[in-house]
């Protein structure tokens, strides 16, 4: 069995990577078709089939945030964003004044304070989209633009996880995305070099699985926040422990 989980792990990363492209090409083909608006737009969005697993990671990501540093992010890089980045439109989405009050997005969505309240102004919130594959990068820049006011602070970037020339010394937290690192050691080397960019005191967001999901996704090192220490070269593991669902 440990002998074609190589294997089967880049199977099901390419298979995540071809859903998603789909969805994503089926989705720019239809505004082309129509002029909705903004609204139906990202009604026609939601209809990806795990849109709410999706919505329901990020919240639980949020809060578990909250808990490390109250302030919310105004900067966030998810690393391997795909074709597809529903966590980054999530997290715009969730962290811009509207969407934090309860009349919006639930009660339990309200994590940065009473009432929703927010530091600085809706339009400061971006999110940086990297991903290694420019054909990705693409589509989905092209999405977000389709997308209108919901995709205004999405910004775009094709590199390798391992590019250590990357600069991420302005975000307050960097996702790394599942499927980055196709094995333990692998991405053990892209989280030091990630986080030796990060300034101190940020946080890195290491997606992971565990049981028989392991199967098909990587060993995720720790699967837990990171925060930098200052020297910007190490990490210190919190509390926290997160894994998808």
């Amino acid at each position: 069995m440990q002998a074609i989980l190589p294997s089967l792990r880049a199977i099901c990363s390419k298979a995540e990577c071809k859903l998603e492209a789909h969805w994503t090409a089926e989705f720019n083909a239809a505004v082309l078709s129509n002029s909705a608006t903004d609204e139906e737009m990202l009604a026609q969005l939601v209809q990806f089939p795990y849109y709410t697993n999706y919505t329901e990671l990020t919240r639980l990501e949020l809060c578990a945030m909250c808990t490390v540093e109250p302030r919310p992010p105004r900067r966030i890089a998810f690393i391997g964003s795909g074709p597809l980045p529903l966590t980054s439109l999530t997290l715009l989405r969730a962290l811009r004044r509207d969407m934090l009050s309860p009349a919006q997005f639930g009660s339990e969505f309200n994590v940065f304070g009473a009432g929703g309240q927010q530091h600085g102004d809706d339009d400061d919130v971006t999110v940086l989209n990297v991903d290694i594959d420019p054909t990705a990068i693409e589509a989905s820049r092209t999405l977000s633009r389709r997308l209108g006011k919901y995709g205004r602070g999405m910004e775009f970037c094709v590199a390798d996880a391992g590019d250590w020339s990357m600069d991420l010394s302005d975000c307050d937290v960097v996702y790394l995305a599942a499927l980055v690192g196709l094995s333990a050691q692998d991405k053990a080397v892209k989280i030091g070099g990630i986080a030796a960019k990060m300034r101190p005191g940020a946080l890195m967001m290491v997606r992971g699985c565990n049981d028989l999901k392991l199967c098909l996704y990587p060993v995720c090192v720790g699967r837990e926040f990171f925060s930098c220490d200052g020297t910007g070269l190490g990490c210190s593991q919190s509390s926290f422990h997160h894994c998808t669902s």
